[in-house]
């Protein structure tokens, strides 16, 4: 299984808001789809979300020197 990052959709937690970031999710050959998930601002868990049989989870977004996102994401399958 895979995921390829798409883009962050938002980004106001310097603000008191949330980040948001989509991702699609390769099982072989087959998609299973995309999905969005969100950190709020402070958020020290990770958000989680079910997709299929799948679970998705975004533990932090960050930044390089050039402004290039960088997530850092888990996909499990209990």
């Amino acid at each position: 299984m895979a995921g390829t990052f798409i883009e962050v959709v938002s980004d106001d937690r310097e603000n008191g808001g949330t980040a948001v970031i989509q991702i699609d999710i390769r099982m072989g050959f087959f998609g299973q789809g995309g999905t969005e998930l969100a950190l709020e601002a402070g958020q020290t868990t990770p958000a989680v979300k079910k997709l299929g049989r799948l679970w998705i989870g975004l533990l932090d977004l960050e930044y390089d020197f050039d402004n290039n996102p960088i997530a850092t994401v888990t996909i499990f399958k209990p």
